[in-house]
């Protein structure tokens, strides 16, 4: 041993403390000492890190990492691709949404122009009709007056093959009764009239529509 001791500082005495050949193999954490012995221990622990077993284990583990990031990596593909065909399908719903719409608005838009054509032709009859030109367009409700005749006729002439109104009273009915309710009914409009007020009753009506082939 003692002989082995000699050798040992026979060689640091040859190689010295600072000499920059230990500075390569020391380690950091035998900064403080910088001495051949210390050196040699640093390189041992380096090499036991090189084990085979040791680095074998390490691969294992380095593989299940890479395995795990890869599986990762695919799910989140995987994910982004789900959202991308869920929002591009969205748009393509949208899409047909707006192509509805665009096939219906110029049949509107000629429903409408032919609505306003027929609009203004009535409107164009109606005045130029002899008839409405030589009324008074300030003419009042309260200077109108019924009499039994004129009401009588309207009675007379109910088409009975037509429904009844809200009060349902069937027109056969009025009609088989006109002569009996024709001076009531006389006061009841000409009332009316002299007052200004038409009863809410009065302006209500059903309408039916049937489709026709």
């Amino acid at each position: 041993v003692s002989e082995l001791e000699e050798r040992v500082k026979k060689l640091e005495t040859l190689l010295g403390t600072d000499s920059p050949h230990l500075s390569t193999i020391f380690d950091q954490s035998v900064a403080d000492e910088r001495n051949l012995s210390a050196a040699i221990s640093d390189v041992q622990d380096k090499l036991a890190v090189l084990d085979t077993t040791h680095v074998e284990h390490i691969d294992a583990r380095l593989q299940g990492v890479l395995h795990h990031l890869d599986e990762l990596s695919s799910k989140t593909s995987e994910k982004e691709n789900v959202e991308k065909e869920k929002k591009i399908s969205e748009l393509y719903d949208l899409v047909r949404k707006w192509d509805a719409t665009a096939d219906v608005v110029p049949e509107l838009i000629h429903r409408l122009e032919t609505l306003k054509s027929l609009h203004d032709q009535a409107t164009d009859n109606v005045c130029s009709n002899n008839d409405y030109a030589n009324l008074d367009s300030h003419t009042s409700l309260t200077n109108i007056t019924l009499s039994e005749n004129e009401v009588l006729n309207c009675l007379q002439n109910i088409n009975v093959s037509k429904a009844s109104g809200p009060d349902g009273i069937p027109g056969r009915l009025l009609k088989a009764i006109a002569t009996e309710i024709t001076p009531s009914l006389t006061k009841v409009f000409n009332l009316s009239l002299c007052s200004g007020k038409v009863p809410s009753a009065w302006k209500t009506a059903l309408i039916t529509p049937i489709l026709k082939e």
